[in-house]
């Protein structure tokens, strides 16, 4: 059975499951969701998207949260349908993160959005205040294994990231793009 096909069956018991959760202080969840990150199977999928459901400022249905994913600053994070975020990736989501419907976000991947402001140096780097700077994928995204997107990106709609690429700058819709920084490399044709 596909993963959707599993949710739908499932979506009852997990909105129940969401109601409790929201009956709890946020910091309670925040130290299960913690607690469960590396839970694996569909045991801490379940438990991943419950407590996402109660944390992030939007969660769509169908969101899977593979086992090692660490999320920061949930409260900035908005997640639209039919996502998933694969181990070993990485959200921070501070100054704001948006990922729309239909996105797949393979291991390995960074979303970072702050960073350090670096030009002020007076003070060292780490102690340096953070400049936040927001993120949006569009949807129908792939971004492919390794990939790091930095803050102040707009990922278009259907657009596809190769493995390993750092973007930093505007990705247009339906485009492919690669490389350290990512460049164009074609256009996708998105069939109607």
């Amino acid at each position: 059975m596909r993963g959707r096909e599993t949710f739908e069956l499932c979506e009852p018991i997990l909105n129940c499951c969401v109601g409790l959760a929201r009956a709890l202080p946020r910091g309670v969840c925040l130290l299960l969701f913690e607690a469960v990150k590396y839970l694996p199977t569909n045991l801490g999928l379940a438990a991943r998207y419950i407590l996402l459901r109660r944390l992030a400022r939007r969660c769509g249905r169908c969101v899977a949260i593979y086992d090692g994913v660490h999320l920061k600053s949930i409260d900035q994070l908005e997640i639209g349908d039919n996502v998933s975020i694969h181990a070993m990736s990485y959200v921070d989501a501070a100054g704001g993160v948006v990922i729309g419907n239909d996105v797949s976000i393979a291991h390995s991947c960074s979303i970072v959005s702050h960073e350090h402001d670096y030009k002020q140096n007076r003070v060292p780097i780490r102690e340096a205040p953070s400049v936040r700077k927001a993120i949006r994928i569009g949807s129908n995204v792939w971004l492919g294994c390794g990939v790091r997107i930095l803050g102040g990106v707009m990922v278009g709609d259907g657009s596809v990231v190769g493995a390993g690429s750092v973007v930093t700058r505007d990705v247009a819709m339906e485009c492919v793009v690669a490389g350290v920084p990512a460049r164009p490399l074609m256009r996708r044709s998105v069939a109607a």
